[in-house]
């Protein structure tokens, strides 16, 4: 089958490649997908330079991307729940990723039924963003009335991230850019800050929650938005003490996490908020709650460009751009529908 591999750790110009690889082995508990789309996240291009080899051990070449879209073409004697030429997505496996290809096989557990009313390219769009939007908002407990920050709202989790809290009732701020700015308010976006020209955190205050998809400086400043008793939950940086005590890590690494981290916990608990870091697990059925609000019309993904499989390196040079307004996408099956 084509594929897209990393021969090695590298800018993404040199060790990308178009490859005929093996097709993937179907274990009993698996769903093989005919994968018609593929989306671009930020993880692709940052394993493939090497950024999370410290937590992540690959083997080159390793075929790249998470998010899929597509068509059940066999399953595994002990999978029930789908059956062969029915269309389903997933955000795979993290062991187990491979979604730039033309086949792929993916745990049952992870797999949904594509939503009826998109296309695969806007199914495949959806698994990863949607996910940690998803699970942000449920590590908040996000509740009608409340109000939340989603930072780069015109960004791949930011477009969808705005839709989701509307959904659930939350009143939604955002930073972007003036090009954007009517963009994240078609979303449900009530209040926007143009970063360009305000500084959010001298115009914002009294917020319930900020989802911080930023890093840095951002999400420093982002504490003082919150109101006592607020939460910040971040998808980027180094994960908690208690996440590495909950995954048994060695017993030094719930100490050394909590030492980088040092800077947090004091803002947390200067500003008598809280705070925590997201790291967002694949999910079918949380997948599925996913489909019922884009069927009940409440969520549509946002496509900044399509390119086709052959061009998946100049796909993900342009997500490393930061100018994507959206999901990028690869088209693997020209007749993807």
């Amino acid at each position: 089958m084509k594929a897209i591999v990393v021969t090695r750790y590298g800018k993404t110009e040199e060790v990308v490649e178009l490859r005929d690889m093996p097709a993937p082995v179907v274990g009993p508990r698996d769903v093989l997908i005919e994968v018609y789309a593929a989306s671009v996240n930020p993880i692709d291009f940052k394993m493939q330079q090497g950024e999370l080899k410290a937590v992540r051990k690959l083997q080159f070449p390793y075929i790249m991307g998470f998010d899929v879209s597509g068509v059940v073409k066999a399953v595994g004697s002990e999978v029930y729940g789908f059956q062969p030429g029915e269309a389903v997505y997933s955000r795979v496996d993290g062991e187990r990723f491979g979604t730039f290809a033309e086949l792929v096989a993916v745990d049952e557990q992870f797999v949904a039924h594509k939503p009826a009313r998109l296309s695969h390219a806007e199914a495949a769009s959806l698994p990863l963003v949607a996910l940690t939007s998803w699970q942000a908002f449920g590590r908040a407990s996000l509740k009608a009335g409340q109000r939340v920050l989603v930072h780069a709202g015109a960004g791949g989790i930011g477009t969808i991230a705005i839709q989701i809290a509307r959904a659930l009732g939350a009143k939604v701020a955002t930073t972007t850019s003036a090009r954007n700015v009517e963009l994240v308010r078609s979303l449900g976006a009530d209040t926007v800050v143009d970063y360009q020209q305000q500084q959010f955190d001298t115009v914002l205050s009294n917020y319930d929650m900020v989802l911080e998809t930023l890093g840095g400086d951002n999400q420093r400043r982002s504490f003082s938005v919150l109101k006592p008793g607020g939460i910040l939950v971040s998808i980027l940086g180094v994960p908690t003490a208690a996440w590495a005590r909950q995954q048994k890590l060695p017993f030094f690494m719930p100490w050394l996490f909590g030492w980088l981290n040092r800077g947090n916990d004091k803002l947390a608990r200067q500003h008598k908020v809280q705070w925590d870091m997201l790291l967002m697990q694949p999910d079918g059925q949380q997948l599925r709650g996913i489909s019922d609000l884009v069927e009940a019309g409440l969520v549509a993904p946002v496509i900044d460009r399509v390119f086709p499989l052959a061009q998946a390196k100049q796909a993900l040079l342009h997500s490393q751009s930061g100018r994507a307004r959206g999901k990028i996408v690869i088209e693997v099956k020209a007749t993807a529908a």
